[in-house]
Parts: C-alpha cells; sequence; structure tokens
C-alpha cells in the first residue's frame, strides 16, 4: 500500500456532524469532499468515521500506488 498519511479531523464545532473525516497529507479536503478549512482536530469523543471517507480510502490508495512519485531535484 501508498505511504500517505492520513489524519482523522472532525467538523468545527456548530458547522456539522460528528464523526472523523480522513484527509490525506496536504490534501485540500476529506475523502468525502470535505473541506480541509471546515475540519480540527478531534475532541477523543467522536468514534465513528464517516462512511464516504471509509469507501473512498482504499480507492484512493489503489491510484495513489499505480503512479509512481517523482523525486524531488
Amino acid at each position: 500500500m501508498g505511504s500517505s498519511k492520513y489524519s482523522a479531523l472532525v467538523v468545527r464545532a456548530g458547522h456539522g456532524d460528528k464523526v472523523l473525516h480522513l484527509v490525506r497529507q496536504g490534501s485540500e479536503a476529506a475523502l468525502c469532499g470535505v473541506p480541509s478549512a471546515h475540519l480540527g482536530p478531534d475532541s477523543h469523543e467522536t468514534v465513528n468515521v464517516c462512511d464516504d471517507c471509509i469507501q473512498w480510502l482504499p480507492k484512493r490508495m489503489a491510484v495513489s500506488d499505480k503512479f509512481r512519485t517523482i523525486p524531488p531535484k
């Protein structure tokens, strides 16, 4: 599998659901499409992960594995 790192973040208070959303390092949105700007750290009370993020994770990782990373110069 790919070496990408993902963070589990929640929608900031007062703006939505109480599930964790998976955001790939350096990405502008969670796998389900929620903008990263709307997400913040987990309060350690959230135990459920977004269903859409769970469905997209293996698809995203499979595509990432097909493309080689070009090393920086």
